[in-house]
């Protein structure tokens, strides 16, 4: 009996077939997506091609934010808009020491109110950030469908106030 060594030997009078043969036909009939790599990209609030504002935004310039500097909506019928495709997204912002607070919805869905303050620190109202910018717990969406998703950031109902820094 011969063994199989993978590059044409003969089995019991067959020709098997060559590794390169079987290797060439898994790759073949290997679904599309197989080997596409997910990866994170962060876009900035400033990048108004990527986010669109609606009503009155302000610039604020705060070391703690993403690129140097956040958005601040005042007032209700503030919106940003960001539209992407992909698997998640990531709402991203610092921490102030006094409460505010933005209204995050994907997709049309109800919105969800994130908690923006710095429960740490001594409530001072108007201050810059105290915490960094980060991943906001309850501002991630994952396991999505790798189509076009739309999120929209207002003020929440009963505040004066929104904040928008990153989208990842």
């Amino acid at each position: 009996m011969t063994l199989i060594s993978g590059f044409g030997d003969a089995v019991q009078g067959r020709k098997s077939p060559s590794l390169w043969r079987v290797l060439l036909a898994l790759l073949i009939l290997a679904p599309s997506g197989a080997h596409a790599q997910t990866r994170n990209v962060t876009v900035s609030q400033s990048d108004t091609s990527k986010v669109v504002y609606t009503g009155e935004w302000t610039k604020v310039n705060d070391s703690r934010s993403e690129g140097g500097n956040h958005r601040v909506a005042a007032g209700a019928g503030a919106t940003a808009t960001f539209t992407f495709t992909g698997v998640a997204v990531y709402f991203q912002a610092p921490l102030f020491p006094f409460p505010i607070q933005s209204n995050v919805s994907l997709d049309g869905k109800r919105g969800t109110v994130l908690d923006l303050q710095d429960h740490d620190s001594p409530e001072r109202k108007n201050a810059s950030a105290t915490v960094a910018s980060g991943v906001i717990e309850r501002g991630v969406w994952t396991n999505l469908e790798n189509v076009k998703h739309t999120v929209r950031v207002t003020v929440p109902i009963g505040n004066t106030a929104a904040v928008v820094d990153a989208f990842m």
